[in-house]
């Protein structure tokens, strides 16, 4: 379907006389998207539900009191400056993935055409409760697609309509800063911030007491998909604490070989902590990643059989329905 996009009209000025020119854009919906929770939606029939799928930021807004913790207030780099410092750009389609960031990786999602089609977006969010989310979607990519070099790295990942060019996204960008200027009430809480850090938010989701942990096991996106990743994330720290103990234990036993030493009480002392503790804490650590690994096969295994008794008789009366329609 071809659209205009920009809320003027066709040649309308947007001050001192300058005149937006808007690219015309064509985009089609998807047949079927699957949502974060399992859920296949149809966006062809049911496009209020995609529209609000595809923006829904609601569990980065349930913590927005927390959010200080994992990023700073409107700290977008452009995405230059995101190779600059050595990140990898990952595509997602989840909105309240957008801008976390996580060791040397981003989380960013393309800029959908349909989003810029101020008649479809109205039509299909007609109360306007995905408006701020919207918004703050867009104010992202003017911070993200900067210069023209951003704009060529953003072609090259597919994260903006392959119709725009670069005049055309200077021509988008104009029209759409008349809706930020002066007023960040209109955005989301969420994107009052920029880029957060993953594994804070993962933490604040595990110890939050609002979440009762529910969410203690994968927190709020977990990135490990077996056992030995997220052994390997989660423990990987110990290697440097037991290497650390190593040269300690070693210099505690050259500190007892010398005179000055060998009779100090207080040295005698802290070396026999020392060395029980050496001995104690690996088989604690141990003992502990035995109990949480099988606390997550338990979990792991529950949630399955939850959702296959949920699912089953939903596929079974899919079936039913389907031999009922056969004639013999």
């Amino acid at each position: 379907m071809a659209k205009d996009l920009l809320p003027e009209e066709a040649g309308a000025t947007t001050g001192r006389n300058s005149v937006v020119t808007r690219p015309s854009l064509r985009y089609e919906l998807p047949w079927a998207v699957r949502t974060r929770t399992g859920k296949v939606i149809f966006p062809r029939d049911d496009p209020d539900a995609f529209v609000t799928n595809e923006l829904d930021v609601s569990r980065l807004e349930e913590i927005k009191d927390r959010l200080w913790l994992a990023g700073r207030l409107h700290n977008i780099r452009p995405l230059h400056r995101q190779r600059l410092v050595g990140r990898k750009i990952l595509v997602t389609e989840q909105a309240d993935l957008h801008l976390l960031w996580q060791d040397d990786k981003i989380f960013i999602k393309p800029l959908p055409a349909w989003l810029l089609d101020r008649d479809f977006f109205q039509k299909h969010d007609p109360a306007g409760s995905m408006l701020p989310a919207a918004l703050g979607f867009l104010n992202s990519y003017i911070l993200l697609i900067s210069y023209e070099i951003d704009f060529f790295l953003a072609q090259e990942l597919h994260l903006l309509p392959p119709d725009v060019n670069w005049k055309g996204w200077l021509d988008i960008v104009q029209g759409l800063l008349s809706d930020f200027r002066g007023d960040e009430r209109k955005i989301s809480p969420r994107y009052h911030y920029g880029e957060l850090r993953l594994s804070r938010i993962n933490w604040i989701y595990r110890f939050d007491s609002r979440f009762r942990f529910r969410h203690f096991c994968r927190g709020y996106h977990s990135s490990s998909q077996t056992f030995q990743s997220f052994l390997n994330r989660n423990f990987g720290w110990l290697l440097v604490v037991f290497v650390y103990f190593t040269i300690l234990l070693t210099a505690l036993q050259v500190g007892l070989a010398t005179n000055q030493l060998k009779d100090s009480a207080p040295f005698n002392a802290a070396s026999y902590g020392f060395t029980v503790f050496s001995l104690v804490a690996p088989l604690v650590t141990i003992l502990y990643g035995a109990v949480l690994t099988l606390v997550l096969v338990v979990y792991n295994v529950t949630v399955t059989l939850l959702h296959v008794r949920s699912e089953t008789p939903r596929l079974e009366s899919r079936q039913s329905s389907k031999l009922s329609g056969v004639k013999v």
